[in-house]
């Protein structure tokens, strides 16, 4: 070891002992021109060396994995790319690694290519190709919720991932997100709402979800977040019914009973009339984000 050199030790939060060879000869002499306190200068500059061969070992060790084919360790090499983290900053890089990650049912991984191809990141904007991928990411998170097997994923994402997803035309996430705004979601910090959950309820029957339909209908026969209208409420029970849903049948029969003859022939008339809307019109407009 060199005159004026000392290694250094540091504990690490993993229990293990790293050490680096630090030069003390030039913070002694900046010392001895009036710093009282030199020594914890040359302990921080230890510590950030220490810190960024850390970095440098981490970065290789996930460059491993993720050539090995592993989903996780793909999508954060793409993210250390897109935010330029350790590395230069590759928008090019990003998108290939989250591409890899996202061909495994990366839920993350999807909606970063979404946003990419959204905001022209590296590619040109092209909002067919950001609505495939939030789709696709708002399939795995929905699949993910709907089995209480959350696959890793932290309630942030997936709720992220059903938010863009229902955006972007996805029946199931957008009577999802009615559903919450029809209760509240404390830990989401949304407010029940059920003008909310009415509108996006209705952009979910439109395209033909009958569980959407039959909510939908119940808001309608309520007069919660649209006003009390029994013949759309027996319009839409009706077509929840006709797709299979059991619950539209019952709940359409229950609110019969409280209509008139003309009424319900009217209801019929429009249920037999209604199409499907296309998932590009029901999607929700900048304006509505």
């Amino acid at each position: 070891m060199r005159d004026g050199a000392a290694e250094l030790y540091v504990v690490t939060r993993d229990g293990s002992r790293r050490s680096t060879l630090f030069d003390f000869t030039g913070l002694a002499t900046t010392a001895a021109g009036g710093s009282e306190r030199w020594w914890e200068d040359a302990i921080r500059a230890a510590w950030e060396r220490i810190q960024r061969d850390e970095r440098s070992a981490a970065l290789a060790k996930l460059r491993q994995l993720a050539e090995e084919g592993d989903a996780d360790a793909q999508c954060k090499l793409g993210e250390a790319y897109y935010e330029g983290q350790g590395v230069p900053q590759d928008y090019a890089e990003a998108r290939g690694w989250f591409r890899k990650a996202a061909d495994q049912s990366h839920l993350y991984a999807n909606s970063r290519l979404g946003d990419m191809y959204e905001e022209g990141e590296g590619v040109p904007a092209n909002r067919a190709e950001a609505t495939r991928h939030y789709l696709r990411a708002a399939d795995i998170a929905l699949a993910s919720f709907e089995s209480d097997d959350l696959l890793g994923w932290d309630v942030d994402a997936i709720s992220g991932a059903i938010g863009q997803g229902a955006e972007h035309g996805h029946a199931k996430a957008q009577r999802w997100v009615g559903a919450l705004h029809a209760t509240g979601c404390e830990s989401l910090q949304l407010r029940q709402d059920y003008t909310e959950a009415a509108r996006w309820y209705r952009k979910a029957a439109e395209q033909g979800c009958a569980p959407a339909q039959c909510d939908l209908g119940r808001m309608y026969a309520d007069g919660r977040g649209v006003p009390q209208d029994y013949v759309l409420a027996h319009m839409w029970f009706n077509l929840a019914g006709a797709s299979g849903d059991t619950e539209g049948i019952k709940c359409r029969d229950a609110v019969a009973g409280k209509m008139t003859r003309s009424q319900i022939a009217e209801a019929q008339r429009l249920a037999r009339e209604w199409k499907p809307k296309p998932r590009d019109e029901t999607s929700a407009s900048p304006k509505e984000r």
